[in-house]
């Protein structure tokens, strides 16, 4: 059974009809390999865990990046561009500017402070799409692909003996808390790092999220009235994770359709 079980009565006396739950244990992280592939994590000894409800909606973000490929013959063709743009701006600036101020000293023989700024002015907006449309294109290469990230938004509702304001309370708190590091009190500068977390929905039949390694990133809580001398009644948790290890076709489960990491 789960340290912290968020699960309403209601839904596990019906065992021939189980709900989809969500699933998530906290560990100490033992070791982390520097490598270049980076996914060789190890768990220490487990510190909590949590059961709730699946939330209504479950966000899962895929994202990767794509950039402007760029070599030697790219990197000269736009320097070349960049030369042709200096040399039609300073034509420009030396032509049209210049020739009015020569113009305001043959006709008064100086130029006031006003009127020189208006003049500093003109040479400062001048036409830039004669000298501004040099641009240098090169194909897109894939870049990386960006850590799966999981948003889950909890609603947390004193219901029964198992859904208490206390146990809404202390659970959040207990995620808030292996969130974060800890200092470690024999050394001034070396702390512990923050719990790793296995997350996972049950039924394992539908696996619609299984991470094996997941940083907790962000716990966002709003605590709504009333209030009492142990919690609140109405508690909207915020949860998003993000998988530690890189993001690769292993990724998914083959065949199914369904999303899985680790």
């Amino acid at each position: 059974m789960p340290d912290h079980n968020l699960v309403p009565l209601y839904f596990d006396e019906n065992p021939d009809n189980p709900p989809l739950t969500l699933n998530i244990v906290a560990k100490e992280l033992a070791s982390q390999s520097g490598t270049a592939r980076g996914d060789h994590i190890t768990s220490g000894s487990r510190l909590s865990s949590w059961r709730f409800l699946m939330p209504n909606e479950v966000r899962d973000t895929t994202s990767h990046s794509w950039e402007e490929y760029e070599s030697v013959g790219t990197r000269l063709a736009q320097k070349s561009a960049n030369i042709a743009a200096g040399v039609r701006s300073s034509e420009q600036l030396g032509g049209s500017s210049w020739d009015a101020i020569r113009k305001e000293v043959e006709t008064d023989g100086e130029i006031d402070a006003s009127r020189g700024l208006g003049l500093l002015s003109q040479m400062t907006s001048q036409d830039i799409t004669e000298f501004m449309n040099y641009r240098i294109d090169s194909v897109l290469i894939y870049k990386k692909s960006n850590r799966r990230q999981y948003e889950f938004s909890i609603p947390l509702v004193y219901y029964d003996s198992s859904m208490t304001s206390e146990k809404i309370f202390n659970a959040v708190r207990k995620l808030q808390e292996l969130s974060c590091a800890e200092y470690d009190e024999n050394a001034l500068a070396r702390i512990k790092f923050p719990a790793i977390f296995k997350v996972s929905s049950k039924p394992y039949a539908l696996q619609l999220v299984n991470i094996e390694y997941a940083a907790l990133q962000s716990v966002q809580v709003t605590y709504q009235s009333p209030f009492h001398s142990i919690g609140s009644n109405r508690v909207d948790l915020h949860l998003s994770f993000i998988d530690i290890e890189p993001l690769y076709r292993k990724s998914y489960n083959n065949g199914s359709g369904v999303v899985r990491t680790s």
